[in-house]
């Protein structure tokens, strides 16, 4: 048998480590947790020593689960992000983009700075908050917080957009990142078209897709018209894009920290965790858990 069909009998992974500065000794604590599978490692740094490459090779019908959820743990005990690519030696060369927007490009949920002008913003957070790990439907979930939205006047959306959102560490820098390697970038959120739309063009994205708030006679009507940007949606958004930059799902990268980014990020090429709810977490095979965008740069090959 030569080499080569020795090499095409392997299964492999490789793992990305991304932080500040590393250190190739990190290596070992790897390499102790996959001696189980009696897996081959190489390991580099890139990307100026703030990341470290490793590529394993194994056994092909070798359970790697366990390792997954350990190298997962390993990263997060190190306070590192990571990413994982299963059956891939290589990150792919990725074409395009999608991201949520709430807690992610920015760290606010608009529609808890929204509520705070109806005087409801404590249960608005708590319904947020329980829709975002997965524990309510979505959209019920929304229709029931804009419901409490109902004859706020209009310019409230304009006094959130100036006055209350901020950029997310590093946006500006992972967006100049993915335009220098040629990747498209939008934006996809269970929010409103009329901030994201707004902060999509001032960031330089290329896409942008929202919900619609209804308004009449310059107030919110507690209603939303059209669909609902839900986990279906934020999905299919995810297809259409690919669609159009001529990529395959493992060409596309997908971020979100809720229960309705798991369906993007699980169907792309890098799925990463931001910041993200348990449930998501326990999902994804890359994550960044401290607001740092720019940390999804270091999780794919230079």
């Amino acid at each position: 048998m030569n080499i080569e069909n020795i090499i095409n009998q392997q299964g492999v992974f490789c793992y990305f480590l991304g932080g500040d500065q590393l250190d190739l000794s990190l290596v070992e604590g790897v390499r102790q947790l996959l001696s189980p599978l009696a897996a081959g490692i190489s390991a580099r740094t890139l990307h100026n020593g703030r990341s470290i490459k490793v590529t394993v090779t194994h056994e092909r019908d070798a359970e790697r689960t366990k390792a997954f959820a350990q190298l997962k743990d390993f990263a997060r005990e190190k306070g590192l992000a990571f990413a994982i690519y299963p059956d891939r030696a290589a990150s792919p060369e990725f074409k395009v983009a999608l991201m949520d927007m709430d807690s992610t490009l920015i760290n606010q949920e608009v529609i808890e700075e929204l509520a705070e002008f109806a005087g409801v913003r404590a249960h608005v957070a708590n319904v947020t908050k329980l829709a975002m790990e997965g524990k309510l439907d979505f959209r019920q979930a929304l229709r029931e917080r804009v419901k409490l939205l109902a004859n706020q006047p209009e310019s409230i959306l304009e006094t959130v957009y100036r006055e209350r959102i901020t950029e997310t560490g590093g946006l500006q820098e992972m967006i100049a990142g993915f335009k220098k390697l040629g990747i498209g970038t939008a934006v996809v959120s269970g929010g409103f078209a009329a901030i994201v739309d707004r902060f999509a063009a001032k960031v330089g994205l290329d896409h942008a897709r929202a919900n619609l708030l209804e308004v009449v006679d310059g107030k919110l009507t507690g209603n939303v018209t059209g669909g609902i940007v839900d986990a279906d949606v934020k999905r299919a958004m995810l297809d259409e894009l690919c669609e159009k930059y001529n990529a395959g799902p493992d060409e596309s990268i997908a971020i979100g920290d809720g229960a309705n980014d798991l369906k993007m990020m699980q169907a792309s090429g890098l799925g990463v965790a931001f910041c993200a709810k348990p449930i998501v977490q326990e999902q994804a095979l890359a994550a960044i858990n401290r607001r740092r965008l720019d940390d999804v740069l270091l999780l794919m090959d230079e």
